[in-house]
């Protein structure tokens, strides 16, 4: 597809995403839900292939750079979510800004489409900043997600019902944050300042406040685990890019990680 094409795609892609809450909500009973994908479009036709029967498929983000077929995975995934009531997109911090490292993607759409390839870009950014950024499955008390939690500050930021896509501090720390299941409390990340790695005990808090068994996430592509908390509350971690020699997908039910390799 030319530039002209790709640019028109991510534009339909933007229209969809800006009719669809900050966070997406279903009782599906049957999930697959995908980790980063960064660029491995072998990814992308193995969730063809394990993806027939499920009710919905959930991305949660990051579908460029690192990996070197990232337009075409970006191509593959607008297909997907446009064409496909079963395809639920999630944006990443790689989706939804070119503020990230590697940012490689943009060097690769230069070589194959010169000066369009910083307009793709742009269209591609703009589509994912209007994206959903968490699922919501009540049928499981399950959160999706691709960073982590908001961390607890005043004016209800815990509260998931009330999330919006205009609330950009909340939105760029559940892009951006992370887990420390083996500590407590709130500390800097090493990713840069007003990110956040997120103790056990304050996960644990965020999901009794919201009555949630699971949280399912991706943005630590190289893990593949699924993290058990007090009172049977779990945290899964899943990664399904190659580029990391892991490649992982959870379903539901069952609550296991399928690791393809």
């Amino acid at each position: 597809m030319n530039s002209d094409g790709l640019i028109e795609l991510f534009q339909k892609m933007e229209n969809k995403f800006d009719k669809q809450p900050a966070v997406v909500k279903d009782n599906s009973k049957k999930i697959l839900f995908v980790g980063d994908v960064h660029g491995d479009l072998e990814t992308m036709s193995i969730v063809d292939e394990i993806g027939y029967g499920y009710d919905k498929i959930v991305f949660l983000g990051d579908f460029v750079d690192r990996g070197t077929n990232d337009t075409e995975v970006a191509e593959r995934i607008a297909n997907m979510y446009l064409n496909d009531h079963r395809i639920v997109v999630l944006a990443g911090n790689h989706d939804a800004s070119d503020c990230v490292y590697p940012c490689d993607w943009g060097d690769r759409l230069f070589h194959n489409f010169g000066a369009g390839g910083s307009r793709i870009r742009k269209a591609y950014n703009c589509a994912f900043k209007k994206a959903p950024v968490a699922y919501y499955n009540e049928e499981y008390k399950l959160l999706g997600l691709h960073g982590f939690i908001p961390i607890p500050q005043n004016g209800g930021r815990w509260d998931i019902n009330k999330w919006k896509k205009t609330d950009s501090d909340i939105i760029s720390e559940i892009l951006w944050n992370d887990p420390l299941l083996d500590g407590n409390g709130v500390n800097p990340s090493e990713r840069g300042d007003y990110i956040w790695n997120v103790g056990r005990d304050i996960t644990e808090q965020f999901m009794g406040w919201n009555n949630l068994e699971y949280i399912v996430r991706s943005h630590q592509p190289r893990i593949n685990k699924i993290f058990k908390l007090s009172d049977g509350k779990k945290v899964v971690n899943i990664g399904s890019s190659s580029f990391y020699e892991t490649r992982g997908f959870f379903m539901m039910p069952g609550g296991k990680i399928y690791k393809h390799l």
